[in-house]
């Protein structure tokens, strides 16, 4: 019998996946470089001195360096995200569509072994793998916004690939809340430098709130008398020097004199006060109401004890959505980071009560199956679309 289920969970796993990422790589192939992409193609330095019709294609890392000191100067502080973009448009569009499908995978995974340690479940090599590819989908299923923040290559290294190291940075604070004290994870104290760095500067939000969660976690266990490792303070650093040099770029205030509406100053307060409003009862009620519910069964009902490293999460969710209030423009594509937060969340509770209440699986199941069909409905409608068939 046992066997048989590992056969079964092992085809479920293959099928789940196989079908996510073969739907999803599909939509990356009709999702063509567009937009912002054209822009980022050229060398930015040359565009600035012979105009948008006559820059230079990028041919080199020189042209990228070029490019990201003009960009830093005259339009945005996110260097490393755009550094990033800038080398795969270099790479062509099929070295893009299957980089964008291995970096969905790698947030999926991230998401699926940090959910499994804040529940603390554990699971075969098979249930892991159906639970990457139900994130897989529900990545899609939840999202404000899939195609800008995930096909659209210059929202797809912005948001998708950003994101994974976000998530990292601030597991490696998180895991450290634990009741237990958490192994040391092997030669974080060198790699956690530019991970640090490279999370600070990345989003104008997600950046800040990363480090606040490390400020959190240092000052939280400086009050348990517990001694605080020389890695956590090397990352608080450097996530603070990247969050200035990402939010102090001369280019942000060029571009924020854009982007802001020339009204009053409570004309301005309100339009940023709707932005916030509408992106928490629009762009990211999905998540919120399946987390809502979730939280409701799991704490309240059956009475579990609150996990500080949840309710960081969770805090975390909240500050990167707040922070956007600073911001001129809140686009939905912007929430993709709190979204994930959300879903990791979502997801250790689904661990949780998969564990503690066995005969709430097929609900549970059924859920998250209709949120996943709903994600591969958007991609297969993108496709059929795409093809003139609607």
């Amino acid at each position: 019998m046992e066997n048989k289920k590992n056969l079964y969970e092992s085809i479920t796993a293959f099928l789940i996946l196989a079908v996510a990422i073969v739907i999803s790589f599909l939509a990356h192939r009709v999702a063509v470089f567009m937009m912002d992409d054209l822009w980022y193609a050229n060398n930015l330095a040359t565009l600035a001195t012979m105009g948008e019709e006559t820059g230079a294609p990028l041919m080199s890392a020189r042209d990228v360096y070029e490019s990201q000191i003009w960009h830093y100067l005259n339009w945005g502080g996110r260097s490393v995200t755009h550094t990033i973009l800038q080398f795969v448009l270099m790479g062509g569009e099929l070295f893009a569509d299957i980089l964008n499908v291995v970096m969905t995978c790698v947030l999926s995974t991230l998401i699926v072994v940090i959910s499994s340690k804040l529940s603390g479940t554990t699971h075969t090599f098979a249930r892991s793998a159906i639970y990457v590819g139900t994130v897989y989908g529900l990545l899609h299923g939840l999202n404000a916004n899939w195609h800008l923040s995930m096909y659209w290559q210059s929202g797809s290294v912005n948001y998708l690939y950003i994101t994974s190291f976000i998530l990292l940075f601030m597991w490696c604070y998180v895991r450290e809340l634990s009741d237990e004290r958490p192994t040391a994870l092997k030669g974080i104290t060198v790699w956690i430098v530019p991970l640090a760095l490279i999370t600070g500067w990345s989003n104008e939000n997600m950046g800040p709130t990363a480090w606040l969660i490390s400020v959190f976690t240092i000052g939280y266990l400086c009050k348990k008398k517990t001694p605080i490792k020389p890695w956590m303070i090397l990352g608080s650093l450097f996530s603070l020097v990247g969050s200035a040099a990402c939010i102090l770029a001369p280019g942000n205030f060029v571009r924020s004199a854009y982007a802001e509406n020339d009204t009053g100053l409570l004309m301005k307060l309100f339009l940023r006060a709707y932005a916030e409003v509408r992106s928490g009862f629009d762009y990211m009620f999905a998540p919120v109401i399946v987390l809502l519910f979730l939280l409701i069964i799991f704490y309240p009902v059956l009475k579990n004890k609150w996990d500080l490293r949840v309710l960081v999460l969770l805090a975390a969710a909240v500050v990167s959505w707040g922070a956007m209030i600073l911001s001129p423009h809140y686009p939905d594509r912007a929430t993709f980071g709190t979204m994930i937060l959300l879903l990791t969340v979502i997801v250790s509770l689904v661990m949780g009560l998969h564990k503690q209440k066995p005969e709430l699986k097929w609900w549970l199941n059924g859920a998250m199956a209709v949120i996943w069909i709903r994600g591969m409905f958007w991609l297969v409608e993108y496709l059929a679309s795409a093809a003139g068939m609607i």
